[in-house]
């Protein structure tokens, strides 16, 4: 979870080096940020990477946990 920045497409292309494998379905990377579109861009152009916005949410912890 990242929270002090928003993601950056930076984010996206380490997440898809480091964490990406044949048996993964999805990495998604959430944030206490809205994501700009630049990284919105980036994930959508990567596939198997889902970013999840939890600034708008009032318990964004809960929020993470149930996801």
């Amino acid at each position: 979870m990242l929270g002090t920045e928003p993601i950056q497409p930076d984010d996206v292309a380490r997440a898809e080096l480091v964490y990406a494998t044949a048996g993964l379905q999805a990495i998604r990377l959430y944030s206490l940020q809205r994501p700009g579109a630049d990284a919105l861009d980036a994930a959508r152009a990567t596939t198997g990477i889902e970013l999840v916005d939890l600034s708008r949410e009032a318990q964004p912890a809960a929020t993470y946990c149930r996801r």
